[in-house]
């Protein structure tokens, strides 16, 4: 599957557990919301990409991807040591 660079990067970055390269690909002023929390910036992006990966050793496979206007929608399988699996 053709993906786009920066969600190529992205997958890799997270499968890899590199927050650091993760956190990059994100806005300045992005904001992720996982497991009830919210993660804003790089740097508290970084740190939740890391201590996922440490607490669940997921790994993400795009599945598939589609443009929805202005965005591009990607379809993932996510495996890892988390409840319900994949």
């Amino acid at each position: 599957m053709k993906l786009p660079q920066s969600l190529a990067n992205y997958f890799e970055a997270v499968n890899a557990g590199d927050g650091t390269a993760a956190a990059v690909l994100f806005a300045d002023s992005a904001v992720v919301h996982d497991e009830s929390g919210e993660h804003h910036g790089h740097t508290a992006i970084a740190a939740w990409v890391e201590e996922t990966a440490g607490k669940y050793q997921f790994q993400v496979t795009p599945l598939d991807t589609r443009l929805s206007e202005e965005h591009v929608i990607a379809s993932c399988q996510v495996k890892g040591s988390f409840p319900g699996s994949p």
